[in-house]
């Protein structure tokens, strides 16, 4: 069990932390964020490849790469935005199984 110097008194929280925790490395939660960042990404790589390419070659002068990166930013904040509300769900599912577990090791 890993010690939680601030949880010392309070064994019931400490060792449910422990049991989530051992959960999570099992589920997905690492995948999601990972996922996320992988996902996102990958679907802009054409066009700002694009974008670059288009800059290097003289077809767009910089403004327009520099307008056309902060929309491809935008894009990316809102992508990741969305994976955001997916990541809270599993986090308040993580809270309420610490505390269910808290629960169920202190009240009879």
């Amino acid at each position: 069990m890993t010690t939680y110097p601030n949880l010392a008194a309070n064994l019931p929280l400490a060792q449910a932390i422990d049991q989530v925790s051992e959960q999570l490395e099992a589920t997905s939660m690492k995948a999601l964020i990972s996922g996320a960042l992988a996902s996102t990404f990958e679907k802009q790589s054409h066009d700002i490849d694009a974008l670059l390419a288009a800059y290097t070659s003289g077809e767009i002068d910089k403004q327009t790469l520099m307008m056309e990166l902060e929309r491809e930013k935008q894009i990316a904040e809102i992508e990741l935005l969305s994976w955001q509300i997916a990541a809270k769900a599993q986090v308040q599912q993580v809270v309420n199984q610490v505390f269910s577990l808290v629960e169920k090791a202190v009240l009879p």
